[in-house]
């Protein structure tokens, strides 16, 4: 029996269903489960390692239960990049960190750019939160002397079962402030 690998006809669909540059799929770690055809996103802990698998089915990202979870993109961040953006989910993270490769500034003026050393990623980093309403303490010494800046998502207000009105984004950025 062959095992299945994720393919770049694979990674080119999941780019563009999810509007995500094939490059940052590939530096984020997504792959394909060879048993279920189901995307995997690899989470990592602050020491490098792998310490969460998690399943997309096509709507949302469902952690491995029983394990601690982590931002996504933690395994990118590193020295010398002052700051920190906190994005809410791994495509938003993702493309946001795509972007910042993308470009570099010029004198107050973005141009684009193909050298990721010169582009605004070389001192930014991007994380993604698994969702809004998570975020972990034991996440906020990652963050110690970094300028952050959270882009979640601005959902719309909705009613909760007790009916206070709840804006996920936007009371979970107030959350981690």
């Amino acid at each position: 029996m062959s095992v299945k690998t994720t393919t770049a006809d694979d990674l080119q669909a999941l780019a563009e269903d999810r509007f995500v540059p094939v490059d940052a799929l590939k530096a984020w770690g997504i792959a394909k489960n060879p048993v279920n055809d189901e995307w995997l996103i690899p989470a990592f802990n602050d020491k490098g390692k792998l310490a969460n698998l998690f399943k997309w089915n096509g709507e949302r990202p469902y952690g491995t239960p029983g394990l601690k979870i982590w931002p996504f993109g933690l395994h990118l961040l590193g020295k010398g990049q002052d700051v920190v953006w906190l994005a809410e989910g791994p495509w938003d993270g993702m493309s946001l960190w795509s972007a910042l490769r993308s470009v570099r500034d010029a004198s107050g003026r973005l141009i684009k750019t193909a050298n990721p050393k010169k582009s605004l990623a070389a001192g930014q980093a991007v994380l993604a939160v698994p969702g809004a309403g998570n975020f972990k303490k034991e996440w906020l010494p990652l963050l110690v002397g970094k300028s952050v800046r959270m882009v979640y998502d601005n959902d719309h207000p909705r009613k909760s079962t007790g009916g206070k009105t709840v804006r996920p984004g936007w009371d979970g950025m107030k959350r981690v402030a």
